[in-house]
């Protein structure tokens, strides 16, 4: 069984940023090589991992993953959704004749999972939750959550030595696909849903970046749980802020090259979960990194 390359922020997503060839500018987090720290990528080859969303079987050889490529099915089907709901924020303009704004609250909301989704799917998230499954198996096993004829059934299937994985498995589910009020995504997803919104516009001659961590949080209160501003580019020219000003739900504001530029420092300076810095111009990398050196 060949690994499998699993990306943890969306190709769509990351095609965004690039130039009409694919082309992606990159620089790694706390690069020594100053001279050459920003290189030529495309997001085919940036934010993977091989088998991220597998848990390693530990039956026989042949079997060497449980549920393979399951998750990633899964996740796939649910970015066909978010790649449209992002496509229509990044180009929605109030100032063109033919802009509708009927089904802009559906995609906003649409958005707003994928927001959660893109944390939720990270390895520094996903894993840690994951390393909850040991503990959790000794305790459903001491409380008799599987009966004798449970453990037969997996013993009989083939995962006799897969209680753990598949209770990791089960964990990563719910993580990741499960939408009911319990799950992490609906959790971020209620928290997102007080704030209000607005959808940014980047002028011609200015290009949002964005990070293997893309999701940027703010609190001017450490001691309070949930941040109170939000900010997510969607596009090289467009980036939604959410914030707790509950002026209005949403709103459309045109910014400067100035501003385009003080968010992308504010999306690397304040954000310690990114490990590359992402666009498709390499002068906007590089003014941005010179402002954070």
């Amino acid at each position: 069984m060949h690994a499998k390359r699993q990306h943890f922020v969306p190709q769509f997503y990351l095609k965004n940023f690039a130039k009409a060839n694919g082309d992606l500018w990159i620089c790694r987090r706390r690069s020594e090589a100053k001279s050459s720290a920003v290189f030529k990528s495309n997001a085919r080859k940036i934010c993977v991992e091989n088998n991220l969303y597998e848990i390693p079987s530990m039956n026989t050889p042949e079997q060497k993953f449980i549920e393979w490529r399951a998750i990633e099915a899964a996740l796939s089907r649910m970015e066909s959704t978010f790649a449209l709901s992002v496509k229509h924020l990044a180009e929605y303009d109030p100032d063109k004749p033919d802009t509708s704004s009927e089904s802009l609250w559906e995609h906003l909301s649409i958005v707003i999972v994928f927001t959660a989704n893109l944390i939720v799917r990270n390895p520094k998230w996903i894993k840690t939750r994951r390393k909850l499954a040991e503990s959790l198996t000794r305790d459903l096993l001491s409380r008799g959550f599987f009966s004798p004829n449970d453990l037969f059934e997996l013993g009989k299937n083939g995962y006799s030595s897969d209680l753990q994985g598949i209770v990791e498995l089960s964990i990563q589910h719910a993580e990741l696909l499960n939408f009911n009020d319990r799950s992490s995504t609906m959790k971020l997803v209620e928290e997102f849903n007080k704030m209000s919104v607005i959808l940014l516009r980047a002028p011609d001659n200015a290009s949002f970046i964005t990070s293997s961590f893309p999701v940027t949080a703010s609190w001017t209160d450490e001691e309070t749980e949930n941040p109170d501003w939000l900010y997510l580019p969607l596009s090289a020219t467009s980036a939604l802020i959410f914030h707790e000003e509950r002026q209005q739900n949403f709103f459309f504001r045109r910014i400067s090259t100035e501003e385009v530029d003080e968010l992308n420092v504010y999306s690397l300076e304040m954000n310690a979960l990114w490990d590359t810095a992402i666009s498709g111009s390499k002068t906007a990398l590089e003014t941005c990194l010179r402002s954070i050196s």
